[in-house]
């Protein structure tokens, strides 16, 4: 069993052994809030405050809840706790629901999409012309797209297809035209469903709490079911998310710790507000307040600089800032960097990619992120003409996890995917699809089920990329969006366009939308350790209405701390140096690197996550401290950080010595 507390700083560990079942713990990047969250429900468990067969823990995504379920079944031997998204909670509710009033269980709309796209065919010619429907699929789809967008930002505002129309044309989200067009095939699509009697995604989580509000009887049953309730992510819940929460909660029940941070709230669009944390202590004012305001992912001007451009929390209670966590090695280095034009400044990151890696840092350790997918076009055909293979967030092998698992589900009726992960295992192993299973992906099965029994076959293909170990991953970059990329970090990120708002509303003088653009900054800034890349075209070839007030000021600021250096040329305005630049920061990247290569070797020979053998947070700490530390005391702190694998600790100290002998 894992000592709980082993490892955390003050701030983490009051958060995990804070004794108010009302807690708010507002977790900026990099500040450890998985390890955090995970934690403080297997304390609670070992100490007896709660059960685990009545806990509840929430995030946005299956693979980050699937995560949480498989680390706290790491650290303690317990019954396995309820994970999921809130949709699939929510399902999961209204089934039980049909169960009580014994009645067929709900129907899901699999491919609004489709659906949509049919009304759209077939509406008026006035409504056609308006979504820029001819006769092409692709223009229908583009069509059905847009409206699908609309409808869900309707549905998590609570709005109907007749209140939709006045929000969109307030909030200046489309013009009048284009708004009365998506208001009437959103009425179509409504009377569509109601014909036969199906739901749809966003129509899980409201008809769930009208449900559990309909019965005293059954809201008896979920409230026993969901005692104890952990939210990941909750600045991204929007009003019917956490409707649902209260209402699994009632009136007396104030047991619920929401992990989040003002200002990664990047979903507007999806209804989701900056203001759910004070929000959720003006609903329980006796609620504990845990900041945990160190950064462990990012070098020290790395937090500084992104630091700049968050906009100010003005509650006292969450307000907070970011101290850098780091206790050694680089300091991290951002580079600002002009361009004439979008063609420059895409050869400025090939070129950049190129320079990184021939220093030493793998491909897999850097990203290139846009605002839109539109702004990737030109660098990702840069990074082509000089042989720079590019993915995006997910794996795109063809014969990947995902794609094994699709091909021996492609015949299942929708609802078979319901059934338990066991259901996919007996198919695999009896009849399989024609080919051998790739290494490791029944023992992942088998180790999902054990962990996570509620999980279902649905479930597994969603995730089903992020449980494989990545093949050749030190031969491709990832190429993606701000909003991609949240929750993920590299070693060096360049970020593009950040100067060219593309969203109507953030061009308008929207200061909310302004401030998200502020947050969706401070997101992508943060998603680098060690080096960080801005560029932007120079100030005489933009439109003063698209470029963001935040971007002014950062410049400001590093010209402000570096008054030494001469006024920004096109070769750029630094702050540090190039990295790995002195013999120390040298030596710690190669003993990161060594590090890295026996956790995936190990892990891949087990057919487990690298990351549970040891975490990201501990290979940075312990490549930090290698040269600086005695053997015996190198050997305490890597016991810290392994405690459930004493072989695997002896092959790392092994290869830490010998990395140290060999670079020395």
């Amino acid at each position: 069993m894992v000592e709980l507390t082993a490892g955390l700083t003050e701030d983490q560990r009051a958060a995990v052994l804070c004794p108010n079942p009302a807690l708010a713990i507002v977790a900026p990047a990099g500040s450890g809030k998985t390890t955090v969250l995970t934690r403080r429900i297997a304390h609670r468990i070992l100490s007896g405050q709660t059960s685990p067969s009545n806990v509840l823990a929430l995030s946005f995504t299956r693979a980050a809840a699937y995560q949480i379920g498989a680390r706290v079944s790491s650290l303690i031997e317990t019954t396995p706790i309820s994970v999921g998204t809130f949709h699939s909670v929510a399902l999961a509710t209204l089934r039980r629901y049909s169960s009580f009033v014994h009645s067929p269980p709900p129907k899901v709309l699999e491919d609004p999409k489709s659906v949509l796209e049919r009304l759209v065919e077939t509406s008026s010619s006035t409504v056609r012309s308006i979504l820029s429907v001819r006769s092409t699929n692709t223009n229908k789809e583009s069509a059905a797209i847009r409206c699908l967008r609309e409808i869900s930002w309707a549905k998590s505002s609570q709005l109907e297809p007749v209140t939709y129309l006045e929000a969109a044309l307030s909030q200046r989200r489309l013009r009048a035209q284009e708004a009365e067009a998506i208001s009437l095939i959103f009425e179509s699509y409504e009377n569509h469903k109601k014909k036969y009697r199906l739901l749809d995604m966003d129509d899980l989580i409201p008809y769930a709490t009208s449900c559990i509000d309909h019965s005293d009887a059954f809201a008896s049953i979920e409230r026993f079911l969901h005692r104890h309730i952990y939210v990941d992510e909750f600045q991204d819940a929007n009003q019917p998310q956490i409707d649902l929460l209260m209402t699994y909660l009632g009136e007396n029940n104030h047991d619920i710790c929401v992990v989040g941070d003002p200002n990664q709230s990047i979903y507007g669009w999806n209804g989701a507000r900056s203001t759910n944390m004070s929000e959720f202590l003006d609903t329980f004012p006796e609620a504990s307040v845990v900041t945990l305001s160190s950064n462990f992912r990012c070098g020290e001007n790395i937090v500084h600089a992104s630091g700049r451009v968050m906009p100010k929390i003005n509650d006292k209670r969450i307000a907070y800032e970011v101290s850098p966590g780091r206790q050694a090695g680089s300091k991290g280095n951002v580079i600002l960097r002009y361009a004439k034009d979008e063609d420059e400044e895409a050869l400025i990151c090939a070129r950049e990619i190129q320079v990184q890696h021939s220093k030493g840092v793998p491909y897999s350790s850097m990203a290139v992120l846009a605002r839109t997918n539109a702004q990737l076009r030109l660098v990702q055909a840069a990074l082509e003409k000089m042989g720079i293979a590019f993915r995006g967030s997910t794996s795109s092998s063809s014969y990947s996890y995902g794609w094994y698992l699709r091909r021996i589900v492609s015949s299942w009726q929708a609802e078979e995917k319901n059934r338990p992960v066991s259901a996919l295992i007996s198919e695999m192993t009896e009849n399989g699809s024609g080919r051998e299973p790739p290494a490791g992906l029944i023992d992942q099965l088998k180790t999902i089920r054990r962990a996570q029994p509620n999980l279902t076959v649905g479930d597994v293909l969603e995730i089903a990329d992020d449980l494989e170990p990545r093949r050749d991953a030190t031969s491709t970059i990832t190429a993606t969006t701000f909003h991609g990329a949240k929750g993920l970090e590299w070693y060096h990120v360049h970020l593009i366009g950040v100067d060219r708002i593309p969203s109507a509303a953030s061009k308008s003088s929207n200061r909310q939308s302004f401030a998200e653009e502020q947050r969706l900054a401070y997101v992508a800034m943060t998603r680098a350790s060690d080096s960080l890349l801005i560029t932007f075209i120079e100030s005489s070839h933009l439109d003063s209405a698209t470029r963001p007030p935040y971007l002014e000021a950062l410049e400001s600021a590093l010209r402000s701390d570096h008054t030494d250096r001469r006024a920004p040329d096109p070769i750029g305005l630094a702050l540090g140096e190039l990295y790995p630049f002195s013999k120390e920061d040298r030596l710690i990247h190669n003993i990161k690197t060594e590090i890295l290569k026996v956790r995936e070797k190990e892990a891949k020979r087990r057919a487990v996550e690298p990351r549970e053998l040891i975490s990201d947070v501990g290979v940075r700490t312990i490549a930090n401290r290698a040269t600086n530390e005695s053997y015996e005391r190198l050997t305490e702190l890597v016991g810290e950080f392994i405690t459930l694998s004493p072989t695997f600790k002896d092959i790392l100290l092994k290869q830490i010595s010998r990395s140290l002998s060999q670079l020395t």
